[in-house]
């Protein structure tokens, strides 16, 4: 009994100092100003930090360890109110070319009226077959611009590549991106069509579209905007590089998301030009892991609105037969589409991204209709946008601060520094506030060095911690004088010629 005792002692203090020793180390934050309030938009790693896809975990510590008080900026919450979106016919205008041989010119082509209506500067006689650039009039639009549709005139096919630029009084105009490609082709009888352009959620009044080519026409007939009511504005997105897949099958090739990241759209990257094939796109749970399902809400407006026009043709769930004794890993269908690579006198054309809903999966499994060479003798990479979340937090007590993971097995711990809303934390908060806020920048260490530092000799505690590392020790200490009090009545019955009982 003695023995068993000894043992049990033992592990659970071994036990203790290793959980102790594999905490994740917090990531120092920089900060500049006097604050008091700062904004941080936390990295891809976060998430893989964090227990849960919501980072409901993360907490912000102050250079004692104490937990300071902090907001998201934009709600984790899944049963917060999804934005509302609508889909809008716009006025649509066509604009007189440019001078010869100069860039563009930005005296305007139409003025405001008193009602609101658009007055040409002078009459223009435009030949709408030999139009090189248009004005789209968004100002019915409410909230931001998600994105635009073309339609082209009749018959018309090609690769148009054209530029976007935005305008509040048709005088001053931004750029918005870089040039982006309208697509209309003939393929094998079939029609690919790439007409949508993403605006980003920018909110404009004006939108002016261009050739990049001024030689060539534009044959645009018909603009639609999709505009979403939301006061918040989109989160920010960050692409990963492009991940080869972990293994492949017949029909499908699996995906591993880096830290279990949500994710709102994935590119599929095709190795072999001229490749064009339909594809199915399934988040894998696996039996044996725990997995967050999907979100039930979407806060990715546009794959509700792709979702509306264009329903997923398959259940949402789906299960595919397999050899006998295989085991399935359960499949939730995230998206479908035509993915494809297309090499022409005008240029390269690839698919457009697919939407997703935002919701988080270790695994993502790409299937084909066919054998997976019919993406090529490559298979295909993916690139993944992954909406970063950012969060205001209170300057409170000396630096540096630091971004820590809270203890979930304590419960007391795991409060102490929970997020509160944002007008809490900033009792006179309105969303222009947050563009003045000083920004502050997390330094998270790379692979090679997190490996250096679980091998590296533990550094000398901080302040709040020594209490835990002085139980911690007490624990092992008694664990090994419990075994020194075994040993010795160990020696102790042999010399007395006694059998030793255990």
């Amino acid at each position: 009994m003695l023995r068993r005792y000894c043992l049990t002692a033992s592990v659970l203090a071994w036990a203790s100092l290793a959980a102790h020793a594999s905490a994740p180390p917090d990531w120092p934050i920089t900060v500049q100003g006097a604050g008091p309030y700062y904004q941080l938009t936390l990295p891809i790693a976060a998430y893989g930090r964090s227990s849960s896809s919501a980072l409901d975990d993360l907490r912000v510590r102050n250079a004692a360890g104490q937990a300071i008080a902090f907001a998201w900026v934009r709600s984790n919450s899944t049963d917060t109110k999804v934005p509302t979106t609508a889909t809008r016919a716009v006025p649509l205008f066509a604009l007189p070319p440019t001078g010869a041989g100069s860039p563009a010119d930005d005296a305007p082509a139409f003025v405001i009226r008193a009602n609101g209506t658009l007055q040409p500067v002078k009459k223009m006689a435009v030949d709408k077959a030999a139009v090189t650039q248009w004005l789209v009039d968004t100002r019915a639009i409410r909230g931001r611009l998600l994105q635009a549709h073309f339609e082209l005139a009749p018959r018309q096919t090609g690769v148009f590549a054209v530029q976007m630029e935005a305008s509040n009084d048709l005088q001053h105009w931004r750029t918005l991106g870089g040039p982006q490609p309208l697509v209309r082709l003939q393929h094998e009888q079939q029609t690919i069509e790439r007409l949508t352009i993403n605006l980003g959620g920018i909110q404009t009044q004006f939108v002016r579209v261009r050739a990049v080519d001024s030689n060539r026409s534009l044959p645009i007939a018909r603009v639609t905007i999709d505009g979403v009511d939301d006061v918040q504005a989109p989160p920010v997105l960050q692409w990963t590089d492009d991940l080869p897949p972990t293994q492949c099958g017949a029909d499908y090739c699996d995906y591993t998301v880096p830290s279990g990241a949500p994710v709102n759209h994935i590119q599929v990257q095709l190795a072999q030009a001229n490749t064009l094939a339909p594809i199915r796109l399934y988040g894998v749970a696996d039996a044996n892991t725990a997995q967050a399902q999907p979100l039930r809400k979407t806060h990715n407006p546009l794959y509700a609105l792709h979702t509306l026009r264009h329903p997923l043709r398959h259940p949402h769930h789906a299960s595919h037969r397999t050899a006998p004794g295989d085991q399935l890993p359960s499949e939730t269908l995230l998206a479908d589409g035509l993915v494809y690579r297309l090499t022409y006198p005008q240029g390269e054309v690839v698919s457009a991204a697919l939407h997703l809903s935002g919701s988080a999966w270790k695994t993502l499994r790409l299937r084909t209709q066919g054998p997976i060479s019919t993406l090529g003798t490559s298979p295909p990479r993916l690139s993944l946008a992954v909406p970063l979340q950012t969060l205001v937090f209170l300057g409170q007590g000396e630096r540096p601060y630091a971004v820590a993971t809270a203890d979930r097995a304590d419960a007391k711990a795991f409060a102490a520094g929970a997020p509160m809303a944002l007008p809490t934390l900033m009792p006179h908060y309105t969303p222009a506030v947050l563009s003045t806020l000083e920004q502050a920048i997390v330094a998270v260490p790379s692979v090679a060095a997190l490996a250096a530092q679980a091998t590296a000799p533990a550094p000398p505690a901080a302040q709040p911690l020594v209490s835990r590392r002085v139980w911690l020790w007490l624990a092992l200490g008694l664990g090994l004088v419990l075994l020194a009090g075994m040993a010795w009545s160990l020696l102790r019955s042999v010399k007395t010629g006694g059998a030793p009982q255990g």
